[in-house]
């Protein structure tokens, strides 16, 4: 991952040169295979998605996106275990930032998300949760109303 990390340095384009060796057939044999394996031995459980917690988690997701900081691609502290629909659809490339420039999505590798977590009852059409949460019209998926910081 070091070398891969190196090529990317001395890039004209380092997001360019980042997408390419991570799509690589070489990269994706030697290092996603093994990588994916170290966070699966890691994972607590059953191997669930870091984000949603609910499907079980089949791919690399980069917490901190390759668009945004190529550099972190091949970095072991940037990679968690996600589920296809949280890592391609909901979270995707998405990386918000406050007015300070903090990420708004909580790292679970560096912090316990359970005090920001919120549960919700929906019934005959009503939604409750619990005082202090952010209110659901404000996120527009589940997953983004549990990992993103409440206001």
């Amino acid at each position: 991952m070091a070398e891969c990390t190196s090529e990317i340095v001395l890039a004209p384009e380092p997001e360019t040169k980042a997408r390419q060796l991570w799509k690589n057939t070489t990269v994706r044999r030697h290092v996603h295979a093994p990588l994916r394996d170290l966070l699966a031995d890691m994972a607590a459980g059953r191997e669930r998605c870091m984000y949603c917690g609910d499907n079980q988690a089949t791919d690399i997701d980069h917490f901190e996106p390759i668009d945004r900081r190529p550099i972190r691609a091949f970095d072991w502290t940037n990679h968690l275990l996600a589920c296809s629909l949280c890592n391609s659809h909901l979270k995707g490339a998405a990386f918000p930032l406050d007015e300070g420039g903090n990420p708004l999505l909580i790292d679970p590798t560096a912090e316990d998300p359970t005090p920001h977590l919120r549960l919700s009852w929906q019934s005959a059409g009503t939604t409750r949760s619990r005082p202090g949460a952010r209110p659901p019209s404000t996120c527009s998926t589940s997953t983004e109303a549990c990992w993103q910081r409440a206001g």
